[in-house]
């Protein structure tokens, strides 16, 4: 199992590009992927995290 955590600030792409890297991740082979974000307030700037999850 491969677990990859992002730390970004809202409007870097981030959450963009972790589910980028899940797409990716799924079509390469027979892998469960779960990519999300977890952030607080909706605005730019804002602390965020972002989750993928390859199994």
């Amino acid at each position: 199992m491969l677990e990859i955590r992002g730390h970004a600030r809202g409007g870097q792409g981030m959450v963009t590009a972790f589910e980028i890297l899940a797409r990716m991740f799924s079509r390469l082979g027979d892998f469960q992927v779960q990519a999300f974000p977890a952030f607080g307030v909706e605005r730019t700037g804002a602390p965020i995290q972002a989750f993928l999850r390859v199994a």
